[in-house]
């Protein structure tokens, strides 16, 4: 009989220490997780703004027309790329890349990529204003879409 309540007592031990080693990883992944979503969010922040500092280069570019002095756009693009990189990377682990707001960021990042020309020494006025506008377009649209961030 005492040999009983002994395993009863150790299997009641055994199950509240699982309980509480279980209570620990539970609270470890939602903590890592919201730095994960502060990461993307951040992310996200990032590339509006890089937008942003490439559609006033580009602005400030068109106003010069200085067709030699192109080294910050493309810069600006590269950081640009690399930051919606990282962003997809961070969307990834949380939700996955499947989900409709990141395919609807995606797709408005895609089409920046193709407007973007290969030489803007080669672009005209008109084709230069037109992707200024289309970036406007474009960060005016990624705003909207942040606030759905997670």
């Amino acid at each position: 009989m005492h040999k009983i309540k002994s395993s009863k007592y150790m299997i009641v031990l055994f199950s509240a220490l699982s309980l509480m080693i279980l209570a620990i990883y539970v609270y470890d992944y939602h903590e890592l997780r919201k730095h994960i979503e502060r990461s993307a969010n951040l992310s996200y922040h990032h590339i509006i703004l890089t937008m942003i500092a490439y559609h006033q280069e580009l602005d400030h570019y068109i106003h010069s027309y200085d067709s030699t002095n192109d080294t910050n756009l493309y810069m600006l693009e590269n950081n640009i790329k690399n930051a919606f990189s990282t962003y997809s990377v961070t969307i990834n682990l949380i939700d996955g890349t499947d989900k409709g707001l990141y395919l609807e960021q995606h797709s408005l990042f895609k089409f920046f990529l193709q407007l973007l020309p290969l030489n803007y020494s080669d672009c005209t006025l008109k084709e230069l204003r037109y992707l200024s506008k289309q970036t406007e377009i474009i960060i005016g649209a990624l705003q909207r879409l942040r606030q759905d961030t997670p």
